[in-house]
């Protein structure tokens, strides 16, 4: 979460179900202006876009028939995906999974707020190893490479 932190992005972050040590995780983003951590959802404007971030993608959906927001993302199953509801109004985006662990994609998402579309970058080449990060004072981030993934 340093990483994230340091960065001159803004990070919009929901635990899961498996995140460790939530009283530290929540002390290292307070010290972090770029970083919102939210336990279980977060209700956030970005633009003129109100977004709803969850962790499990079954209350998720169920954000999304509501028709309330105009972007749901979520997680849970580690599979990367995005779907439309409410004729295409309202965004469902599940960016996977980072580590890769599970399924043996490593990936993100990116939100283009104009278009209300939702990318997923699958890590082609190179992984993200906090030791290795933590070791190198996290110079090694640039050697991932990346791909769009198109569904």
């Amino acid at each position: 979460m340093h990483v994230l932190g340091k960065s001159s992005l803004t990070f919009k972050i929901v635990l899961g179900n498996n995140d460790g040590d939530r009283y530290e995780l929540t002390k290292v983003a307070l010290g972090y202006s770029t970083i919102e951590l939210a336990d279980i959802y977060l209700e956030t404007q970005v633009a003129d876009k109100k977004a709803f971030l969850i962790h499990y993608e079954h209350l998720g959906r169920l954000a999304a028939k509501s028709g309330d927001y105009d972007a749901v993302f979520c997680g849970h199953t580690h599979k990367a995906s995005t779907e439309g509801f409410n004729e295409g109004k309202t965004l469902v985006g599940n960016p996977g999974e980072l580590s890769g662990h599970m399924y043996g994609m490593s990936s993100f998402g990116i939100w283009d707020t104009e278009l209300n579309t939702f990318s997923v970058i699958k890590i082609t080449k190179g992984w993200i190893d906090t030791k290795i990060f933590k070791r190198n004072n996290y110079e090694n981030i640039n050697s991932a490479e990346f791909e769009e993934v198109n569904f």
